[in-house]
């Protein structure tokens, strides 16, 4: 269990950290990921998330860069365990992020920056416009009904009833991230998603219990994946009518008739 004076003794080697370093030549920006970001959730398994943005070229870092992981120990034998993530801010401005790491960064905390080309930076990374989004949208509505609706059946008819359990598996999943972005936030890491997923402000009705009981497999027989085909089709066809008001219902429908 973690306590107020681990928590004390983490926030100082964060600031000590960040003093030591915030002067060295090259350094662009310093943000702090993970649950010690905005999130604040840490506890006795977490790691210190550091990411630094380094200016130059890629090939000729400075000599300064720590490891990528080190441990600093305090007086009663604590351990607090770095991960310290390397950027080239010239790079990044090009690189494709996927929704994980826009999710953690959209989370972190800038704990330094020379002239708000941090702050600047992740706004820019960070913005998706209104056809971009409606793309996304669309894009994970068409997975809906092969994972949830269609292929499940299909395999159960064929008597195949571990595929019948895998395509629900993944059609929960499929759910999840449809979710996520109906509530416009990038889809995270798949380790804190389904945990995120509670704390979404629309969700549809009875959705923490009707996914628990859809992810639950009671037995390798036929009545149990109609029981969990039966609950992912209330949950994906609420999550589709949702996503049917906002682009329209005949262009989605006609997207879907495309592509299964």
């Amino acid at each position: 269990m973690i306590t107020p004076e681990y928590k004390r003794n983490v926030d100082r080697a964060i600031r000590t950290f960040v003093k030591e370093i915030k002067t060295q030549d090259g350094l662009v920006g310093i943000i702090l990921l993970g649950g010690l970001g905005k999130k604040q959730h840490f506890d006795e398994l977490s790691d210190v998330d550091i990411s630094l943005f380094i200016s130059g070229e890629k090939r000729n870092q400075p000599d300064w860069l720590p490891e990528f992981e080190f441990n600093i120990f305090m007086h009663d034998s604590q351990r607090i365990h770095f991960n310290v993530h390397q950027q080239n801010f010239k790079k990044e401005k090009s690189a494709y992020w996927d929704d994980a790491k826009k999710d953690a960064y959209s989370n972190g905390l800038v704990l330094y920056e020379k002239e708000k080309m941090l702050s600047n930076f992740l706004q820019n990374k960070l913005r998706i416009t209104r056809p971009e989004y409606e793309q996304k949208l669309m894009t994970q509505y068409i997975k809906i009904p092969p994972s949830c609706l269609i292929n499940p059946e299909k395999q159960l008819k064929r008597g195949e009833i571990e595929l019948s359990h895998q395509i629900i598996n993944n059609g929960i999943e499929s759910l999840i991230d449809l979710l996520f972005i109906i509530n416009k936030k990038f889809v995270p890491h798949y380790k804190w998603k389904l945990k995120k997923s509670f704390d979404l402000k629309y969700q549809p009705s009875n959705f923490q219990k009707n996914i628990h009981d859809a992810m639950l497999v009671r037995s390798f027989t036929e009545m149990d994946v109609k029981r969990r085909i039966k609950i992912i089709k209330m949950v994906s066809n609420e999550l589709m009518s949702k996503v049917e008001k906002k682009i329209g219902r005949a262009s989605c429908r006609e997207r879907v008739f495309r592509t299964v």
